[in-house]
């Protein structure tokens, strides 16, 4: 597995979109300024059309074991919130159907 360079990202999204590459790297610097708003300041999910959606959960607050601790004192969580990614089922349907490439 591989990630894209953001550089190539920016090219990708430019001709796409038939614009500069300064322009097109201001697209995606508001779509992702926004998304992190969204996401930290009203704690709702952002929409990524067929790639999915970003949720934010409560994760309740709990406690487990340490286990470098010989006397087994348990280390508390406290709650929090938590960012998860879910696909969308037409990106899972096209990640099946594509061959696996041994490198």
């Amino acid at each position: 597995m591989s990630v894209v360079k953001t550089k190539d990202f920016i090219k990708e999204l430019a001709l796409e979109l038939e614009t500069t590459q300064a322009d097109a790297k201001v697209v995606q610097e508001a779509f992702i300024n926004v998304a992190h708003r969204i996401l930290t300041e009203q704690q709702a999910g952002v929409p990524l059309g067929a790639l999915g959606n970003i949720k934010v959960e409560v994760k309740a607050a709990r406690e487990y074991p340490n286990i470098q601790d010989p006397e087994g004192d348990k280390i508390q969580k406290s709650a929090h919130y938590a960012v998860k990614y879910v696909p969308a089922k037409k990106l899972k349907d096209a990640l099946k159907e594509v061959s696996v490439v041994e490198a």
